[in-house]
């Protein structure tokens, strides 16, 4: 049904732009030559490429489910350049990863598990 309803909007988009909303940027990267991105208003246009050099971040999410773990990310966070918790869950920590912040510099700074059963009670 996708496939049918992308070569439909092929045909129909020759000299037309045509607007079609989606929540996957990959998928808009791989059918659009330009691309918007919209949250609440639109936030930047441009080609796929212009896009992905100008805000390519990614952002990762720790999940706190027990009261202990929130306690011991709230400890944490001061340790980790740009971190937050989350807007829609007091659950979740949120970390971009840009040139301050590294997967590998982030990882480190995590407790292991085993650390954390042990400074447990």
């Amino acid at each position: 049904m996708k496939r049918e309803m992308w070569g439909t909007l092929r045909t129909v988009a020759v000299d037309k732009a045509i607007v079609v909303t989606l929540h996957s940027m990959e998928e808009a990267s791989a059918r659009a030559k330009k691309v918007g991105i919209l949250a609440k208003k639109m936030l930047a246009v441009g080609t796929n490429d212009a896009l992905a050099q100008r805000y390519a971040t990614y952002e990762v999410h720790l999940c706190c489910p027990t009261c202990e773990e929130v306690v011991r990310a709230q400890e944490l966070m001061p340790q980790i350049p740009g971190v937050r918790m989350a807007d829609d869950v007091a659950t979740r920590l949120e970390v971009r990863l840009e040139t301050d912040m590294s997967l590998a510099r982030l990882i480190g700074l995590l407790p292991l598990q085993e650390d954390f059963a042990r400074s447990s009670p």
